[in-house]
């Protein structure tokens, strides 16, 4: 009987090791190479979910002509209101500045590892 018991919680206790391992991937390979740009845009949408937040950005290009919908994905609700970002602050239409990595080369996805209000600020 104890053998059995050591068994399932061995097979409990890697199920359980592997999903959460999956959940997070390794972000250098998918940065592009730690490229960090700023984006300066107006807030589309928020949505307030763990483990991330995610807020929506239309961003302009340099002549203004062409607008393009960035993702980007800023540490959890806790993490930003700690460091003085509510969801009072974060409302659609609002302009945004916001400094990251690029995820993907090429996509408009944006991680934001740090919530910093000098730069995750709206104006």
């Amino acid at each position: 009987m104890r053998l059995r018991e050591n068994l399932t919680v061995g097979v409990l206790v890697g199920l359980f090791s592997a999903t959460s391992f999956g959940h997070h991937v390794n972000l250098e390979a998918l940065q592009s190479a730690g490229r960090f740009i700023t984006l300066q845009g107006v807030i589309t949408r928020v949505e307030w979910v763990n483990p991330h937040v995610f807020i929506y950005v239309n961003v302009a290009d340099a002549t203004g002509s062409t607008v393009t919908n960035w993702a980007l994905e800023v540490p959890n609700p806790r993490e930003l209101a700690a460091a003085g970002v509510a969801m009072t602050n974060l409302k659609v239409g609002s302009k945004i500045t916001a400094k990251g990595m690029q995820m993907h080369a090429g996509s408009h996805q944006l991680e934001v590892p740090q919530p910093d209000p000098s730069w995750l600020n709206p104006r």
